[in-house]
């Protein structure tokens, strides 16, 4: 939620003038400030385990999204477990641990879902786009 206020208030700033865009594109900022409010958030709320896991999570495919890379949410999810239990062996004896990553990994798979949707829609836009010129002039 706070990624997407952030690309929100990015894109208005440009629309008004200020191009933060230049300096510092909206999905970045999103990732980073994204980061920070939810570490904001995990020491506000007593900055258990449970917080600390999230903050790893999060942080670990922010970082990955950040470099450009495209990997598979299955691999994602993988490296943040590695992360997590890196950080915390013991955690893997703990049912929240599993939980959270269930529904870490249903997030994800909705995400994926959405991003196909959305990703078949431009592709079918595109093709309108190169194909509304030849119908025009064919008749």
């Amino acid at each position: 939620m706070a990624r997407w206020l952030i690309i929100k208030l990015w894109r208005y700033a440009d629309g008004r003038g200020y191009a933060l865009s230049l300096y510092w594109p909206a999905p970045l900022a999103a990732h980073a400030i994204g980061v920070i409010a939810a570490g904001a958030y995990a020491v506000f709320s007593g900055w258990g385990l449970p917080a600390q896991r999230t903050i790893c999570m999060l942080a670990t495919v922010s970082i990955l999204k950040t470099m450009g890379q495209q990997w598979p949410w299955t691999a994602c999810w993988a490296l943040a477990a590695m992360v997590v239990t890196a950080f915390n062996p013991w955690s893997l004896l703990q049912p929240g641990f599993w939980l959270s990553f269930v529904a870490v990994g249903v997030l994800m798979i909705a995400n994926r879902s959405e991003t196909i949707k959305t990703k078949k829609n431009s592709h079918t836009q595109q093709l309108h786009k190169k194909l509304l010129p030849q119908r025009v002039c064919n008749g």
